[in-house]
């Protein structure tokens, strides 16, 4: 990757940085160059790597603090360092883990890997990954047979999908089938047994065998291991009834439970202060769940500090020069009395998102007026900014609420 964005990459993250929302492809553009749990991280992925377990933590950060942006920093890490990596966030609407045969389908459709375009839509990850795969062995069916505890199920449609890549242009329709069951679609069993040897769909009692099935696929065959980013755990908290909130937690339970036995996988659950407090949603009201989410397996993010802010002023200055081609008038030192100004102000979350935006603010303000002074802008941008986080805060909580 460049250290600079082309000018099309550049519009798309000064846009979403403007709006608040993490530009998750883009994020090595603008991320600072450390954080104080990268080591942790690195160390959880080597163990990965080098062990026959998985790992399973949570990452505890405020409202606006950087969570999916850290999330995103990891997602491009482990991708660079040959894992496979799935991200999604947590819906109430949508994808939550108390259906985990729906969340897997989404860990399937979010599937990244070194080599293979972000905007791709010829291939799936998993096509390309056994494409890239077969070459390297004499008989692809035979080397399935012989990769121990791989789930029947899953152990055909990699056979049967490595047979048919050999032609895709003729079984195209065969290899959507497959795909398609890994997602968690329905067909037809008998249809399903007599052309594919595939005997159930993927349901809640077999799709965590699969998950740890592909898991250790993935690593027989050379990757490192498969990391999955799970965010916004929190809204959990608040799923309308009671029993899918039981659900979720139960197979939260059972994934810690089994670590021991989930060759390959690294969970990383992003969530908040109310997932592990709330007396009667959070994780405290599950006593079995509780007694399992520990300090030991328990990340704080670290507030965004004066390094952090510096190093990214000066990358999103960068990126919007690049994508406005024009040449801003606002200086280093400028930018760090802006941090200063920033810094100077206490306020209770949120922090990292209004310095963001405050800053591609700035920005617009001097790209249309390069006379004024940009840290009397910035000091006028910045209160601003944090009411408007404050209340779009207020406003996604209660819309929340009111599910």
């Amino acid at each position: 990757m460049s250290d600079v964005p082309d000018q099309r990459t550049a519009l798309r993250i000064v846009n979403s940085l403007k709006d608040g929302v993490p530009s998750v492809d883009d994020v090595e553009y603008f991320s600072s160059q450390s954080s104080s749990l990268d080591k942790i991280i690195g160390r959880d992925m080597n163990e990965i790597f080098m062990g026959n377990y998985g790992k399973i933590k949570f990452i505890n950060g405020g409202y606006g603090e950087g969570k999916t942006h850290f999330l995103s920093r990891i997602r491009a890490r482990a991708v660079r360092e040959d894992f496979l990596v799935s991200m999604f966030a947590i819906s109430p609407r949508g994808i939550a883990l108390d259906m985990m045969e729906r969340a897997f389908g989404e860990l399937i459709k979010s599937l990244v890997v070194k080599g293979l375009a972000a905007n791709n839509t010829v291939e799936s990850a998993v096509e390309y990954i056994l494409a890239k795969w077969m070459p390297t062995v004499e008989d692809p069916g035979l080397a399935l047979r012989n990769m121990p505890l791989l789930d029947r199920d899953l152990r055909s449609m990699l056979t049967y999908m490595s047979e048919f890549l050999r032609q895709k242009e003729l079984y195209y329709s065969e290899i959507d089938v497959l795909h398609r069951w890994l997602l968690g679609d329905t067909h037809g069993k008998a249809e399903l047994k007599r052309h594919y040897k595939i005997f159930n769909h993927v349901n809640p009692r077999n799709v965590l065998d699969i998950m740890k099935s592909l898991a250790r696929f993935f690593k027989e065959i050379g990757y490192k291991g498969w990391v999955i980013l799970i965010d916004e755990q929190e809204v959990i908290s608040t799923l309308l009834t009671s029993r899918r909130r039981e659900l979720t937690d139960q197979n939260i339970r059972i994934l810690i439970d089994d670590q021991s036995k989930m060759d390959g996988l690294y969970v990383l659950f992003a969530t908040t202060d109310e997932f592990f407090t709330d007396p009667s949603r959070g994780v405290v009201s599950y006593p079995a769940l509780k007694t399992r989410v520990t300090k030991a397996n328990t990340l704080d993010l670290p507030p965004i500090g004066q390094g952090e802010m510096d190093e990214i002023a000066l990358s999103i200055k960068t990126i919007c020069e690049i994508a406005w081609d024009v040449e801003l008038r606002v200086n280093g030192e400028q930018l760090k009395s802006c941090v200063a100004v920033a810094l100077n102000y206490s306020i209770p979350s949120g922090k990292a998102r209004t310095f963001v935006k405050s800053v591609v603010r700035l920005m617009e303000s001097m790209r249309d007026d390069p006379r004024k002074d940009p840290v009397a802008v910035f000091s006028e941008i910045y209160p601003a900014t944090y009411n408007q986080v404050a209340i779009e805060k207020e406003k996604a909580q209660s819309a929340i609420g009111d599910m």
